[in-house]
């Protein structure tokens, strides 16, 4: 019988990595490791509470490409948990340095996560010349100027911090309250995704007496303020002379570089979708595209037209299929064509009224360009699927004829100041 529908076991996952401890000058350090046969290497670094576990599904497939290395932090996991510096982040980079010189490393790429991001600038400010290239995800240890960025728009959640949320769950350990914060950071729309291995693997780390201490000392320092004084600058970050992405995850606190931007984007959303709205509803298959749609010419009529990927389907606006079909991310459609598609279905349905169908069509279009573009870019950076980053230029070209409608001015305005052409058009 084929197995069931879920996720691989962490250890299925590590298959083809390697997973050991690095002893340095300075530390020991637990890694896990995976495509030593390419030249270009890639280190990441988790978040505060994780351990080297979390980048069982990263490592193999991102092995496929790079020199993968999983770092466990610090005070976590299986790794050192020595006394703390009053600059913990400079530590953390020492550690990073220590563990680079061990294993013969001179320029590499490098990814961290939260506290492992905040970890890292240090590095990345003080040793340049060790980096290819930097990904800043959900954490950088930089002191905003006023006004620089919007205060988030929500509390935390249930009213306390992370950090006193963090630290109370190791002072009082229990298997469903590992399972609710992993849920909280990390798949809180997909539960089946935190399986009871991950718990029982998180668990276990946290019950260890030394990790348990190490981390908890991580997250007084952190509640301490101690290290406001090592912030660096606005003016320090821009000095970075590497290639330099940031990434803020929605389920993330702190003030990301788009802590508040979320909330005018999704407010122009709110203002504009309505319109899309329409009084009769049909059925609309959502991924109504040309690889879903199969040529059958022994056929007559509209049977010769086979469809697949039909199992989302949901009742909205007339307008949502066609957009599907006709802004296509995968290939081009002449813009004569698709003004053809446009002017035939209104041929065809004289009831519907012109002007508000258009309006509906650019809407959904940059709805949907939008969503697109979001996760094919996720398909790269979270799945190791760079080839899915060959189809934005096509959907930026798409989005911006969506925007261009008169409805969609706003929106049209945000884009342009906050992700310009020129950003669009910047090599991953």
């Amino acid at each position: 019988m084929p197995r069931p529908a879920g996720p691989n076991s962490i250890w299925v996952d590590l298959l083809g990595a390697e997973t050991r401890f690095v002893q340095g000058q300075r530390y020991r350090i637990r890694i896990v490791e995976a495509g030593k046969q390419h030249p270009e290497t890639l280190l990441m670094f988790h978040g505060g509470g994780g351990h080297i576990e979390t980048f069982a599904r990263n490592v193999v497939p991102l092995g496929q490409h790079f020199h993968t290395i999983g770092v466990e932090m610090l005070w976590h996991g299986m790794t050192d948990a020595p006394p703390m510096w009053d600059h913990m982040n400079a530590q953390v980079s020492d550690a990073i340095l220590d563990l680079l010189d061990t294993l013969g490393l001179d320029k590499v790429w490098i990814h961290g996560e939260a506290g492992g991001a905040s970890g890292m600038t240090p590095l990345v400010l003080e040793h340049p010349e060790r980096l290819k290239g930097v990904i800043f995800e959900s954490g950088i240890a930089m002191k905003f100027k006023e006004g620089s960025i919007k205060a988030p728009v929500a509390p935390p959640a249930g009213g306390i911090s992370m950090v006193e949320r963090s630290k109370q769950l190791l002072q009082n350990l229990s298997w469903d309250a590992v399972r609710a914060r992993l849920l909280m950071v990390m798949h809180r729309d997909h539960p089946e995704q935190v399986t009871d291995e991950l718990v029982d693997v998180r668990l276990a780390h946290y019950s260890r007496p030394a990790t348990n201490d190490g981390m908890i000392r991580v997250y007084d320092y952190y509640a301490s303020g101690k290290g406001a004084q090592y912030l660096a600058t606005e003016e320090d970050v821009a000095s970075v002379r590497l290639p330099v992405l940031v990434v803020w995850n929605d389920g993330s606190e702190g003030g990301g570089p788009d802590a508040g931007l979320r909330a005018e984007y999704e407010a122009l959303w709110r203002g504009v979708l309505p319109r899309s709205e329409t009084a009769d509803p049909v059925l609309v298959l959502r991924d109504y595209h040309a690889d879903n749609l199969i040529w059958l010419p022994e056929r007559t009529g509209l049977a010769r037209v086979g469809l697949l990927d039909f199992q989302d389907a949901l009742a909205g606006s007339p307008a949502y299929d066609l957009v599907s079909l006709l802004e296509d991310a995968r290939r081009d459609v002449a813009p004569a064509t698709a003004e053809a598609g446009i002017a035939a279905y209104l041929a065809a349905r004289p009831e519907l009224d012109a002007t508000a169908f258009r309006a509906a069509y650019a809407i959904l279009g940059a709805q949907r360009n939008c969503k697109i573009i979001g996760i094919f870019t996720r398909l790269c950076v979270r799945d190791a699927k760079p080839a899915y980053l060959d189809y934005l230029p096509r959907v930026w070209r798409l989005l911006g004829g969506d925007l261009a409608h008169p409805s969609l001015a706003d929106l049209h305005d945000w884009m342009m100041r906050e992700i310009p052409p020129a950003l669009r058009e910047r090599e991953p």
